[in-house]
């Protein structure tokens, strides 16, 4: 009669042990899932700052990228400004060695023209002896 009584107590502690197991493992279940939510939210946060960073770093790079092409932009105006100048200069430069030629030429004409005008001043004037000679221009033309 015993091994009777002793059964249904047994029945009823393995019961309890279930029932508590079970509770045991419902409890670490919504637990698990609480942190489970936890993490997901903490994860979905992270997505969404990272996905701002990205559409910042996005929208910084297209800016750089439109500075940049902005900066070749006037790189070039100023490469083809400078071209231009260096023709002008070299265009200068031409004439500038043009006139330096005719200057020597008009110089040399002023020389051949002063020498001519002493020369004739030499004529003209003939000194005492082509006076007593009668040879003085300068005498006879005031005549």
């Amino acid at each position: 009669v015993a091994a009777t009584t002793s059964e249904p107590a047994d029945n009823t502690v393995i019961e309890e042990a279930r029932q508590q197991a079970a509770a045991d493992l419902a409890a670490e279940k919504e637990m698990l899932a609480a942190e489970v939510a936890s993490a997901k939210d903490v994860a979905s946060q992270e997505l969404q700052l990272m996905r701002r960073e990205l559409v910042t770093a996005q929208d910084g790079q297209a800016q750089a990228v439109k500075e940049l092409a902005e900066a070749m932009h006037q790189l070039a105006d100023e490469q083809s400004k400078c071209l231009r100048l260096e023709v002008q200069v070299a265009e200068l430069q031409q004439k500038l060695e043009g006139m330096a030629e005719i200057e020597k030429e008009v110089e040399t004409i002023r020389r051949k023209e002063a020498d001519a005008k002493a020369e004739e001043e030499k004529k003209k004037k003939g000194g005492i002896w082509s006076y007593i000679a009668g040879t003085d221009t300068a005498k006879v033309v005031e005549q």
